[in-house]
């Protein structure tokens, strides 16, 4: 007979960061174990995710658990001055430019953009909302699976994660580095 291999919970979700939620709605729930990055510490203990650094005279933000990147200013220059920008715009704008002495920007997939959301709070609906200040929607470089003509952004407002059509325009907020 063939044993059923154990799952080791901390192996999976090792570099994965909690969703946020702390609150226990059914026992069992997202709320109940709180899994992700620094498992089996509760969210009031939990060690300083986001951490803010000034390399090459420009401000960002390291996520530890993920080990992105972020301009600390979604208005500075990598970031377009937060202007606005169709999808196809947005993903050739980071492209070469320099920021924090780095030339690898480029604008995050729908996985990392949604690695920064706070399933527990609303506007912004974001971890480390003391960096990560707005509650715009941003573009994300993943275009959708229905239609290629669309692509995923996120209202860091509210946290959803929806699609448009890739004439929209949106801000971008990049990032380097990553899962």
């Amino acid at each position: 007979m063939m044993e059923t291999p154990k799952i080791n919970r901390k192996i999976l979700t090792r570099g994965l960061p909690k969703t946020g939620q702390t609150s226990i709605y059914v026992a069992g729930d997202d709320g109940t174990y709180q899994a992700g990055w620094w498992q089996k510490r509760l969210n009031a203990n939990n060690r300083s995710r986001f951490i803010m650094k000034t390399v090459a005279g420009d401000d960002i933000i390291i996520d530890r658990a993920t080990g992105l990147w972020w301009a600390l200013d979604e208005a500075c220059s990598i970031n377009n001055n937060r202007n606005v920008l169709t999808w196809s715009a947005a993903v050739q704008y980071p492209t070469g430019r320099s920021y924090a002495g780095k030339s690898d920007w480029r604008l995050p997939n729908v996985q990392e953009i949604v690695s920064i959301i706070n399933f527990d709070v609303y506007n912004p609906a974001i971890y480390g909302s003391t960096f990560f200040l707005s509650n715009l929607s941003f573009w994300t470089s993943t275009t959708s699976a229905i239609n290629s003509l669309n692509a995923w952004f996120c209202d860091i407002a509210s946290g959803d994660i929806s699609f448009a059509t890739k004439l929209w325009e949106f801000p971008i907020y990049c990032c380097r580095g990553g899962i």
